[in-house]
């Protein structure tokens, strides 16, 4: 089974077609591909925030949230559809970075007392 980049890599490469079919079909790829990515970044947060929610203290790099964290959740994903999607999370999220002395970013559960909502208390 061919994926949709497939189709639409042969689609744009056939002899046949025209400019402006070549322009609208790279533009709905192009839009269905992020749609995709949001779906999968989504995905992927809610399988973070799950583990954290069942092992609250945890705390661990891009490649160990990959390798431990997401694959326990039911997801099997690379180190850089993680990275992407902590990259792209929300602002409210749940999930906090903090760099870690020995260099690589740690991620863990936000705790309490580092919202958001206590930084608008101080102004």
């Amino acid at each position: 089974m061919r994926s949709y980049k497939q189709v639409f890599i042969q689609s744009v490469n056939t002899p046949h077609a025209t400019w402006h079919g070549t322009r609208v079909l790279a533009s709905r790829y192009s839009v269905f591909a992020e749609e995709v990515v949001d779906v999968r970044n989504k995905r992927i947060l809610e399988a973070i925030e799950n583990y954290l929610s069942r092992h609250p203290e945890a705390a661990d790099s891009v490649q160990g949230i990959a390798t431990w964290w997401v694959p326990e959740m039911g997801l099997e994903v690379s180190e850089n559809e993680v990275a992407d999607a902590l990259e792209h999370r929300p602002e409210d999220s749940r999930i906090e970075e903090q760099q870690s002395l020995s260099g690589p970013i740690i991620y863990r559960l936000r705790s309490a007392g580092n919202g958001k909502e206590d930084e608008k208390l101080k102004h």
